[in-house]
């Protein structure tokens, strides 16, 4: 893969190489920033109850919400194994709490200072994604929002992804991934994370899971996804719809070929991106995949299960 940039950048770029090791080698490049993204820190919790959340700083109890995670399946019409969502979802997801108000939760992250020459070069895209959702028709939601601070303290930036409304979800319970990214803001020394859980009545029923946000290297390539979609004997799948959603939301669609091979060309590298097939009387379990686009990616393959 390769990085075209001006000369004076360059030059920047070979000094940083020199003064500290290979400067993109330690600057944490396709790593998720957020620490227990998925809420799976703690296992064996269980039930609506306000829990304290590993690794993410709440309120106190009644104080302002009660946000919370809760297990997958939990009684009284909670997202299950088999609601819309994360293909990956483990155990948990979080949620707005049993309070019937507003509540939220945040860390931060100290940016090394690898990074600092990259980021106010200009060098430093960001990718901000996860899934989000609610109950039934209710209007909860969840947003996931990234504060971006100089050396100062002050915020140059913000992010924020998700807010996924009962018209998004056709009024189902579950969760819908969304994609955000852009250049992280030059002059960035510090990223404050907090997970917003918006109430309307009752309770809190904004919910989370499998959050992420990375830095990638910015570059002018572009990268190529291709796979194949399958029976459940392996035979190819014609006509199969596959749809690709992007950091910029847009999605775009390929239609397997007689062989059931199906391809993305000129896909910006440094994004989540969310895969998603159908074909007609065909059960793919999982559906979707999520993927983080470092480089060229081929030999995906969606497998049919009936």
């Amino acid at each position: 893969m390769r990085i075209d940039f001006p000369w004076s950048v360059g030059v920047l770029v070979l000094l940083l190489f020199i003064s500290s090791g290979n400067a993109l080698s330690q600057c944490p490049t396709g790593t998720n920033l957020i620490l227990n993204p998925d809420a799976e820190a703690d296992q064996g919790l269980s039930g609506d109850v306000d829990h304290n959340v590993v690794e993410w700083i709440d309120t106190p109890s009644g104080f302002f919400g009660q946000f919370t995670v809760i297990p997958y399946g939990t009684n009284g019409g909670f997202p299950t194994a088999g609601s819309p969502g994360p293909p990956d979802r483990g155990n948990y997801f979080f949620s707005g709490g049993p309070a019937s108000a507003d509540s939220f939760a945040y860390q931060e992250y100290d940016i090394p200072s690898d990074c600092f020459a990259l980021i106010d070069a200009g060098m430093i895209r960001f990718s901000n994604s996860g899934w989000f959702g609610g109950k039934g028709g209710q209007a909860d939601r969840a947003e996931l929002r990234a504060e971006f601070f100089n050396a100062n303290s002050n915020v140059i930036g913000t992010s924020d992804v998700g807010a996924i409304t009962a018209i998004d979800r056709n009024n189902t319970t579950g969760l819908i991934f969304k994609t955000t990214g852009d250049e992280l803001p030059p002059t960035t020394r510090r990223i404050k994370f907090t997970l917003f859980m918006t109430q309307s009545s009752g309770p809190n029923d904004g919910y989370a899971d499998n959050l992420n946000f990375s830095m990638s290297t910015v570059t002018a390539a572009s990268v190529t996804i291709s796979g194949r979609v399958v029976n459940s004997d392996g035979g190819a799948v014609r006509g199969a719809i596959v749809s690709l959603t992007g950091s910029d939301g847009l999605s775009r669609t390929s239609r397997t070929n007689a062989f059931g091979y199906f391809r993305f060309q000129e896909i910006e590298a440094g994004q989540s991106v969310l895969l998603n097939v159908r074909a007609k009387g065909k059960i793919f379990e999982p559906n979707s995949t999520l993927l983080n686009i470092q480089d060229e990616i081929s030999g995906l393959e969606f497998r049919s299960v009936n």
